[in-house]
């Protein structure tokens, strides 16, 4: 960029990524962070609440959504 500042996006994803590259080379990016992975849950319904039950603090986790049937 060597200065310049970077043409707007239209589009919000392209545009959010060059605004997080731009605030890290100003080093505006906080020091420290909360930093967790998500389990994704999938399958039975009830093993979600086993993962959860295992995770230290809060409690937070991706579900993939869809029809289950048990068998």
């Amino acid at each position: 960029l060597a200065g310049n500042e970077p043409d707007d996006s239209a589009l919000p994803s392209v545009a959010f990524g060059i605004s997080c590259a731009q605030a890290e080379l100003e080093q505006r990016l906080p020091t420290q962070a909360d930093f967790r992975k998500a389990p994704l849950c999938t399958g039975d319904p009830d093993e979600l609440f086993e993962t959860l039950n295992a995770l230290p603090g809060e409690k937070v986790a991706k579900v993939k959504v869809g029809l289950y049937e048990a068998v």
